[in-house]
């Protein structure tokens, strides 16, 4: 049979199910016996004794390499049965006389460790023949087709609009390319009618918005209530790979996972719930199962750090090197001076705040990966003990880097670049949503793979290798810097990998700098665009620039904003709507001249807003605050709005964990009573009372985020919209005094 693996999973205490899509279209499932195995150091006999009195255990010796280069004699451990397995290696680790032992390769999901092992890649074409399979096309092909994949998006409309315990099912839609459907009645009739339906629609993956979060925990519970036994909605009963719900903080936030509902024989991709599904939609998500061996079902589930530790393990087990279970490296001891010079991060020049013309920008593409590759910067290649006199330094901090091999790193890293430059080229030629969307996961990927370097539990992490890439970042950009000056460029702004530069000149003059920064540095450059002008702004209270806040307009005509409400998540869509109004009135504007003159226009586009704000003459739709909940209930100290919208769910039976959102609507931002203040979106009724002066100060900061480089605060625009004051313009561009 040939065919694609849509989904793999154990389907057994010692069977892995594998599902394949055949030529025709048909999916079949294959079962297969299989035992996992690890290595061993054995530090005594007792050890060995123990193992060989095991019944299912198989022993046999090895020479393998740590990932540093030593070889080492190990005992192959192969146990039958997935849970005795990991039982065998926690008493190893664990008990008592027998945890001085060291282990490795204990730790890799099973289904991505018998992809390893049996050589399949998850949508890569194969040929399978008894328990033999061979693939038909080269797995990191860049020409590749996907199977044909029928896809059916599934929503369950409860009464009340939430998902609580005791609302009922008020209809369910199914809808397909070809057909929609909406199922009504009882709700045991419903749901029988929905598993039918599914079985004969048949379709191979189920789009849902937030199916693992709220619609299948909802569904669950009524088909438990019910007692209904022959609902599933899987091509077999149940679910595969459930685990625990979780908070966990990275990067400064609170993030929520939670329970993953995998469904058997069939796909269930949840959008809301999935970042790099958000991200890169189907088609990315397959690219990374693909390169990663993770199945299409699982990849959509982890972060982009767990696909790029996959790879890792790929290449250490492709490359016979043992992969040590728990993190085991510690960072080196340092001095106070070391520890200062070393945690600095990347290097940022102060923007001028304020309006620019004929300003170019330049972006190192993947700066970070880049210098992992070029400087061959991986934890068995930093401060090796081969090359101490290695000519590769780290500025400032002196670390010496391998000379005599190439690290897992820059592999690892390299290929992924080299995939997403070859996209990129593609997409030059030809406009093709589904290499976007590869290149788009890759992008995550590249991304990821320098903050992981950092993370304390990143498998292969190590806090030098860190330390070295932002420390050859930082030489990188004072270089690029000065080279550009020397050239007769001004330099306006720099943000670790990208330069606003400025200079009366042809646009080619430009590329030519890019080129000349390639050259000198190893990393290929883009000119992201030329700008007719671009707005760096300042913070409100200091009024000096901010690294990433800035608003401008390319010669293309586009527009590209960072760090306004805009582009934030949590801001309601009236602020969004309001200052995408202003941004295309400036947008007016071809040169700075022009841009002066829009401001009235900006601030008129602004007005209409407060003042229908201030009417009540608004969609609550456009009202709601997106928060994302930091932490529980009960360990909130100030009663916030956020607090107050808590209170509300949880009288309604409603639990929010960190992490997760709560939307809602202020009602009164200073009533006394938490219930006064607001209302939470599944409650809001349509022509909701709302607090007009708050919504209003939002639209006068959001005004004020744009326009305060040039003198209008919120107390300014307060008086030019609400009639207190004669309209005035601030800034006088014809002494050219503000622009700089």
């Amino acid at each position: 049979m040939r065919g694609w693996v849509l989904d793999a999973y154990p389907a057994s205490s010692t069977t892995i199910k594998l599902w394949l899509k055949d030529e025709s279209g048909r999916v079949h499932s294959i079962e297969e016996e299989y035992s996992p195995y690890f290595y061993l150091i054995a530090r005594d006999d007792e050890t060995i004794e123990m193992l060989a009195s095991l019944g299912g255990v198989a022993l046999e010796a090895e020479t393998l390499r740590e990932l540093s280069g030593e070889r080492k004699e190990v005992l192959k451990v192969t146990v039958r049965g997935f849970s005795r397995f990991f039982d065998v290696a926690e008493k190893l680790l664990h008990h008592g006389r027998f945890r001085h032992n060291l282990l490795y390769n204990v730790d890799i999901p099973l289904t991505t460790r018998f992809f390893f092992e049996r050589g399949i890649h998850p949508l890569v074409k194969l040929e399978v023949r008894g328990h033999g399979y061979t693939l038909l096309e080269e797995p990191y092909s860049l020409s590749y087709s996907l199977p044909e994949l029928r896809i059916a998006t599934l929503d369950v409309i409860p009464e009340g609009g939430m998902y609580t315990r005791h609302a009922g099912i008020k209809e369910v839609r199914l809808s397909t390319d070809n057909e929609r459907f909406v199922l009504t009645g009882s709700e045991e009739h419903v749901l029988e009618e929905l598993s039918s339906l599914m079985a004969e629609l048949d379709p191979d993956i189920i789009l849902t918005e937030r199916g693992d979060s709220k619609l299948f925990p909802y569904l669950n519970t009524h088909v438990k209530e019910l007692g209904i036994e022959d609902f599933y909605l899987g091509r077999e009963p149940g679910y595969n790979g459930l685990e625990k719900e979780r908070s966990y903080f990275s990067y400064g936030r609170v993030y929520f996972k939670p329970v993953p509902y995998m469904l058997n024989g069939r796909v269930h991709l949840s959008a809301k719930d999935s970042f790099l599904f958000r991200e890169a939609d189907v088609e990315g998500i397959a690219e990374l199962s693909r390169i990663a061996c993770i199945p299409l079902q699982r990849v959509a589930r982890v972060t982009p750090g767990n696909v790029i530790t996959t790879l890792q393990l790929k290449y250490c087990y492709e490359n016979r090197i043992l992969i040590p279970w728990k993190r085991q490296r510690c960072e080196r001891e340092k001095s106070l001076r070391d520890l200062i010079l070393a945690d600095r991060g990347g290097f940022i020049f102060e923007p001028r705040a304020g309006l620019h013309e004929g300003v170019v920008e330049l972006d190192f593409a993947s700066m970070f990966p880049n210098i992992m590759r070029r400087y061959n910067i991986s934890p068995e290649t930093m401060l090796c003990d081969c090359c101490s006199d290695s000519r590769i330094r780290v500025p400032e901090l002196g670390y010496h880097i391998c000379e005599r091999r190439s690290g897992m790193i820059p592999a690892v890293v390299g290929m992924l670049i080299d995939r997403r430059q070859a996209y990129k080229r593609a997409l030059k030629h030809r406009r093709s949503e589904a290499l976007e969307r590869r290149q788009k996961a890759l992008k995550w990927l590249l991304v990821t793979s320098f903050g992981y370097m950092g993370y304390r539990n990143a498998r292969f992490g190590r806090i030098e290798c860190h330390e070295a890439i932002t420390a050859f970042g930082r030489e990188i950009l004072l270089e690029a810097a000065a080279l550009a000056e020397h050239l007769g460029f001004e330099v306006l702004h720099g943000i670790v990998d990208s330069l606003w530069v400025r200079k009366e000149a042809e646009l080619w003059e430009f590329e030519e700098l890019a080129n000349a920064l390639e050259q000198e540095f190893g990393i290929p450059v883009d000119v992201e665009g030329r700008y007719r002008w671009i707005v760096f702004l300042p913070s409100r209270e200091k009024r000096v620039g901010v690294m990433n806040r800035y608003y401008g307009l390319f010669e293309s005509g586009e527009l590209k904003v960072r760090g306004i409400e805009l582009r934030r998540s949590d801001s309601p869509e009236l602020v969004k709507k309001a200052q995408q109004a202003m941004l295309c009135e400036l947008a007016r504007a071809s040169n700075a001249e022009e841009f002066y003159d829009r401001i009235p226009e900006a601030i008129n586009a602004l007005k209409g807003f407060v003042r229908r704000t201030l009417a009540g003459d608004l969609n609550i739709d456009d009202l709601m605050l997106t928060i994302r909940v930091s932490q529980p209930l009960e360990e909130y100290r100030t009663r916030s709005l956020t607090y107050a919208a808590l209170r509300q769910l949880k009288s309604a039976g409603i639990s929010v964990r960190p992490g997760e959102h709560v939307r809602f609507l202020v009602r009164d931002s200073k009533a006394r009573r938490l219930a006064s203040r607001v209302v939470v979106a599944e409650f809001a009724a349509e022509g909701e009372s709302y607090d007009r002066e708050y919504y209003a100060e939002l639209l006068l900061r959001a005004g004020e985020s744009l326009l305060l480089p040039f003198g209008y605060d919120r107390d300014v625009l307060r008086e030019l919209i609400l009639g207190r004051g004669k309209q005035r313009l601030i800034v006088e561009y014809a002494s050219g005094s503000a622009l700089q």
